[in-house]
């Protein structure tokens, strides 16, 4: 993981400890976003989240698409980035 994947995982686990009561233990970039309970309402309360917070808008069908925290923090960085 790089340096800004690193910066971007804390920022998601601090959101999904914070808004989505998702116990800290649990958050790992290979945990599986449906293990964690992260279903499609979940998902939406994320992007409004992460849009809020750090002003990354995902696409939902992106958002939707991810299968791991690993996979969000990659479409954080490409949009972000972009």
């Amino acid at each position: 993981m790089t340096d800004r994947h690193t910066h971007l995982f804390a920022d998601l686990r601090s959101i999904l400890v914070e808004e989505l009561r998702i116990l800290a233990p649990d958050i790992d970039p290979a945990a599986s976003v449906l293990d964690l309970g992260l279903d499609s309402l979940a998902r939406m309360e994320l992007s409004v989240a992460l849009d809020q917070r750090l002003g990354i808008a995902l696409p939902a069908q992106a958002l939707r698409s991810a299968e791991t925290l690993g996979d969000i923090v990659a479409l954080m960085d490409a949009q972000s980035a972009g």
